[in-house]
């Protein structure tokens, strides 16, 4: 009697073919290393960015309190009290501050952008003294708050006053990881990039 025919076993070719795999696993290594120096190089750049955005954004509420300042110190010398609360509103709205209002301190606020906060409804008598010279008076004085929030208060040169100042507040230029669009662009070069390195080199293989 002949023995049944044993029917040739079918090998079935996986993902990789023989031999494949040492170049897989190399070429995984690279593309990894690859992907991790974009990464890096990525949140470098956005790092800086968002140093140079915030430096930036300080530089410009410096300058805004300074010319507010000059400009509320000569309307107040003139007793034009009405005139300061308009500036003071309209410079929060144009300037994009979150906050901009005149207090005299131990007294209370002269002045804001929201008018429902003021508390003083004019300036208070004047006092013997003399103004310090606007020359002879400090630049504003940045401060760093919570969350990226930023301060200035500049001392104002008011005659017979030498208790009142400018408050500008604005918040700063968000988080240092950049926004979320830059974030999913690297993420989704990163990808295409490991993609593209597979088909080439299924092609080659070919």
């Amino acid at each position: 009697a002949h023995a049944p025919a044993i029917a040739p076993r079918v090998r079935r070719r996986g993902l990789l073919s023989h031999g494949e795999g040492a170049v897989a696993r190399v070429g995984i290594v690279t593309a990894a290393l690859v992907v991790g120096v974009l990464g890096l190089s990525s949140w470098w750049t956005l790092r800086t960015y968002h140093a140079q955005e915030q430096a930036s954004r300080e530089r410009e509420l410096l300058s805004v309190s300074g010319v507010l300042s000059s400009s509320i110190e000569s309307l107040m010398n003139n007793g034009d009290i009405t005139g300061v609360r308009r500036l003071v509103a309209d410079a929060a709205v144009f300037q994009g501050l979150s906050g901009c209002r005149v207090v005299i301190d131990g007294v209370g606020i002269l002045a804001d952008a929201e008018p429902s906060r003021i508390t003083v409804a004019r300036l208070p008598e004047a006092d013997n003294a003399t103004a310090t010279p606007a020359e002879v008076l400090a630049t504003g004085t940045l401060e760093r708050g919570e969350g990226g929030l930023l301060r200035v208060r500049t001392s104002l040169a008011v005659a017979g006053q030498n208790n009142v100042a400018l408050e500008v507040t604005c918040a700063g230029s968000g988080s240092a990881m950049g926004p979320w669009e830059v974030q999913a662009g690297i993420a989704g070069i990163a990808a295409l990039g490991m993609g593209g390195l597979l088909m080439a080199y299924r092609q080659m293989r070919m």
